[in-house]
């Protein structure tokens, strides 16, 4: 199909019966679409310009009380799931930590195992309230420690 042949109806009928998000994300890729095809002298006017997809509705985060976690039965790993949850970290940011990273009864946290942090958010340093416990490296918790 011709570019200058799609209508703006056609983009809608193409991204009502998806679900909010992918209709959003798929919106998102046919309006680049038609921005670059404007920009590369191919159409005047995009006909995805002033279409709307459905509304994100995202629900409120749910997380565990210190009470919940403390009823809840971690195995061997008790000790590093309430470290986890005392301080904020993400497993991966955890097992990177080094004694140069834990001082001044603070833990700076600045990388992951995979690298860099998720985000430059997420480079903080967080009070260290409980005694560090250090991670397994590998995915099997029982090799390694």
């Amino acid at each position: 199909m011709d570019l200058r042949e799609i209508k703006r109806s056609d983009i809608q009928e193409l991204i009502v019966p998806l679900a909010a998000q992918t209709s959003a994300m798929t919106l998102a890729v046919i309006k680049s679409i038609f921005r670059e095809a404007m920009a590369q002298a191919l159409i005047e006017n995009s006909p995805a310009h002033g279409v709307k997809g459905k509304t994100i509705s995202v629900a409120p985060r749910r997380f565990l009380t210190w009470a919940q976690i403390e009823r809840s039965e971690f195995g061997p790993l008790k000790e590093h799931i309430h470290f986890l949850a005392l301080h904020g970290l993400r497993w991966s940011e955890a097992v990177a930590l080094d004694k140069e990273d834990i001082r001044d009864g603070r833990i700076y946290i600045n990388k992951s195992i995979h690298g860099q942090t998720k985000s430059r958010a997420a480079i903080r340093t967080v009070p260290l309230v409980s005694k560090f416990v250090k991670f397994p490296k590998t995915q099997n918790h029982f090799e390694e420690s």
